[in-house]
């Protein structure tokens, strides 16, 4: 959705410029604030609470997924050129909803294979990438097509992207390490006891 929010606030807000950069600044200052307190809050539920894991980041991903689905729904909708000021608590409230993943998806890319670590963060990036260049690309294919309702089309589809990423988080998402991936099944790719002379020591008689 951020890909595209400056278009929206230009073309259907009709936002000066000034305005339109100030609206498109709202949601990422929520989630520099909010991103940096939801993994401690994670952190201390987890600690000093007792909560699950895996219960506690499927419950972060809900509000995640869920939440920003709705107020992307909601700022397709609700604001309007006469009354554009009502885009900012919308803005806020996706931004807030959105960093929920960081407890959530994130923590789980880090736990599920701590040895594959750096590898599943690189697929996962791939991923993402990939997902915030399909946004621009898709409001280019309906300009494209001239259809009605573009931006509609746009918003409701990025919330059932959503939508959909919350139901398979919540069905096979996990903040546990995978069996395939502990540490006592992993067979080291090197030892000590490949190289000559290392890996055992010597007695001598002089010891």
């Amino acid at each position: 959705m951020q890909s595209f929010l400056p278009t929206y606030l230009k073309e259907v807000l009709v936002l000066p410029i000034h305005l339109n950069g100030f609206y498109t600044m709202v949601p990422f200052c929520s989630q520099l604030l909010s991103k940096n307190t939801m993994g401690p809050l994670a952190d201390h539920l987890k600690r000093n609470k007792g909560f699950n894991p895996t219960k506690l980041g499927k419950f972060f991903q809900t509000i995640s997924c869920f939440g920003s689905a709705l107020f992307v729904v909601l700022l397709c909708f609700v604001p309007s050129c006469e009354n554009p000021i009502v885009a900012v608590p919308l803005l806020l409230g996706y931004g807030l909803s959105f960093s929920c993943l960081v407890p959530g998806y994130f923590t789980s890319v880090l736990s599920i294979a701590p040895p594959y670590t750096g590898t599943i963060t690189s697929l996962s990036t791939i991923l993402g990438t990939i997902g915030s260049m399909l946004g621009p690309l898709i409001l280019s294919l309906i300009n494209y097509l001239e259809l009605e309702h573009k931006w509609p089309i746009l918003f409701c589809s990025s919330a059932l992207v959503q939508g959909i990423g919350g139901i398979i988080f919540l069905t096979w998402g996990t903040a546990e390490v995978l069996p395939w991936a502990r540490l006592d099944k992993v067979k080291p790719s090197f030892s000590l006891d490949d190289v000559p002379g290392e890996g055992k020591i010597q007695r001598t008689d002089s010891d």
